[in-house]
Order: C-alpha cells, then structure tokens, then sequence
C-alpha cells in the first residue's frame, strides 16, 4: 500500500503546473519537480542535495534564513510565501 501511495504522490507531484521545491530544516532541497527545474534553468535531479540559496537573490539570502524559521515556528497547512511576491534566480 505504501508504495501505491508514493506513486501517486509522485505523480500528482510531477503533474503540478506549479514549481514545487521541499527543503529540510537545513534548508538542503531534498526534492523539486520538474515545473520548478524547468522555471530555475536546471535539470530534474540537479537541485537535489544543494542549497536553498542558490536560488535566492543575493539582496533576499540575509533575510530569509528568519521567514524560514518563523515558517517553521508557527507551521500549520499554509504555503511559505503565500500571498508575497517571490523572486528567485535562473541558472547561470
């Protein structure tokens, strides 16, 4: 069952027109889609293992390490961000 389960968790993940990236509370990408790949200019798996800020602009790293730690903080079934512009950076 449980691998029925991380098969369609996969492809309803894969299938989101939406880029997902999930972080660790290290703030390591363990996971992308490839809507998130194709928007930063990365392959699938070349996000994985590597860290949050490379995708972050240089004005927004000193600051986002607290938002992160407040999203944590006060978790509940919301989106990080939500209802804030993001912006992030392409690969080089």
């Amino acid at each position: 069952m449980f691998e029925q389960d991380e098969n369609l968790f996969n492809v309803l993940f894969e299938a989101a027109s939406e880029g997902i990236i999930v972080v660790n509370e290290s703030q390591q990408i363990v996971a992308s889609n490839n809507a998130a790949a194709h928007m930063f200019g990365y392959s699938k798996d070349e996000l994985r293992d590597k860290p949050l800020n490379i995708l972050l602009p240089p004005q927004y790293r000193t600051a986002h390490p607290k938002h992160f730690n407040g999203f944590l903080d006060n978790s509940e079934k919301r989106q990080m961000g939500h209802g804030r512009d993001l912006y992030g950076i392409k690969k080089q």
